[in-house]
């Protein structure tokens, strides 16, 4: 896929099979490339320590973020190994023409983020880009659930740290997609770990529905749609 950033290329390992926590061995890597612009560069060093860090802390894998292998430098761009996975869940709903998911699948995928969020926040890490972008199935291993074409396995890795911040560090102004934006963030009045479970909120509504919980991408008009949702309207 491409990005901002750079590229993601699925790779062969030559040099050895990794075996993976569910007992399949595999031997494809997901690289990411990130651009040769330094602001890029710099930003990728950071997000790789502290994917490592997560993956240290978490027992590489059990905090649902995706496995960084290893890191390494080639004609000036900075590279990242991770794990190969499947398709990220907005893949998948627009697969099959953004058809909601079952509540089955809604309710795993929520225990596992919100095992994620949990477990980043006791670090005082915040994401700050959470969205079905950055949300990974395992595979791409489908079945059939009541007419419902669903993922085989609703096991999830969460991607992306490269904006991830600690709640101590100096923050951005702007964090997030528009869509998946809390309003305190909108607002300018200061955000923390709480703009993580926004984004989640956000999520689990697109699921639910196959689309957009505020599609929008002006401010006061997002504003206004946020106050629509929290009155009922």
């Amino acid at each position: 896929g491409m990005g901002t950033f750079g590229r993601v290329v699925e790779c062969l390992d030559l040099k050895r099979a990794r075996s993976h926590r569910h007992g399949r061995q595999e031997n494809t890597v997901a690289i990411k490339i990130v651009r040769n612009i330094k602001r890029y560069y710099d930003s990728a060093l950071i997000e790789a320590d502290i994917v490592e860090e997560v993956n240290r802390r978490g027992g590489r894998g059990l905090s649902h973020v995706a496995v960084l292998y290893n890191t390494f430098s080639f004609s000036g761009h900075y590279c990242l190994a991770f794990e190969a996975l499947g398709p990220s869940l907005y893949d998948f709903l627009k697969r099959h023409d953004y058809q909601p998911f079952p509540i089955i699948c809604i309710r795993d995928f929520a225990t596992q983020l919100l095992e994620t969020l949990d477990f980043l926040h006791s670090m005082r890490l915040i994401h700050t880009d959470l969205k079905p972008e950055n949300v990974l199935l395992l595979n791409h291993r489908e079945e059939l659930y009541r007419g419902y074409k669903i993922p085989e396995c609703t096991k999830i890795k969460i991607i992306d740290f490269g904006g991830a911040t600690y709640d101590h560090e100096k923050k951005s102004s702007i964090i997030n997609t528009r869509q998946y934006r809390a309003p305190e963030v909108m607002l300018g009045v200061g955000w923390s770990m709480s703009s993580d479970l926004w984004s989640l909120g956000c999520i689990l509504a697109e699921l639910y529905q196959g689309e957009l919980l505020f599609a929008t991408h002006d401010s006061i008009e997002h504003l206004a749609l946020i106050e629509q949702v929290m009155l009922g309207v």
